[in-house]
């Protein structure tokens, strides 16, 4: 009887865990998985940052237009900051509406409210680095980034809004721009 019992203890502890077949099948499940969703993944933040960048865009220009509209109809002082965040106390309707110094008011309100550049978050949207004139060669560096640029000629002062939101910046699907007037 002893024999026998010790006999069936042997092929229990053989009968404990996973066969070796077993566990690589598992293994090579978890592989195919991980591969799917790392793909899966890249897809879902790249089109985030597309998306993001396009919502910067729009903010930016609703922004500028709510603002010109209410020192047309009030005459009331933008809220805006500086750059480093701090409260501008010398940007007035004027200011605001004339191309030449509302590019600087703007871009620094942008940066100091921190839009950071969707595809690249070291960087603000508005930045400084950001290229000055709308080449597809720069906007291409500079993928993220909203472009404050004075258009208006003569007496209609206007700025256009352009941001760069996939990656070559060539297509029109690729790039987002709106022209502002001013007056």
């Amino acid at each position: 009887m002893y024999k026998k019992e010790n006999a069936m203890n042997k092929i229990k502890n053989y009968e404990k865990g996973f066969s070796l077949i077993e566990l690589l099948v598992v293994v090579a499940i978890i592989g195919i998985l991980a591969a799917v969703g790392i793909v899966a993944y890249s897809g879902y933040t790249a089109s985030a940052k597309i998306n993001a960048a396009g919502q910067t865009h729009s903010t930016i220009v609703k922004f500028i237009t709510a603002e010109v509209t209410k020192c047309d109809a009030t005459a009331q002082a933008p809220v805006m900051v500086t750059a480093t965040g701090a409260a501008a106390t010398t940007v007035t309707c004027g200011a605001i509406t004339a191309q030449t110094t509302a590019v600087t008011a703007f871009s620094a309100h942008f940066e100091g409210k921190g839009f950071n550049n969707a595809h690249n978050s070291r960087s603000a949207a508005t930045s400084t680095d950001c290229p000055t004139n709308n080449t597809a060669d720069q906007l291409t560096t500079n993928l993220g980034c909203s472009i404050i640029t004075a258009t208006g000629t003569g007496t209609a002062d206007q700025l256009t809004v352009t941001t760069c939101v996939e990656d070559d910046c060539t297509g029109a699907n690729q790039t987002r721009t709106t022209l502002i007037s001013l007056d």
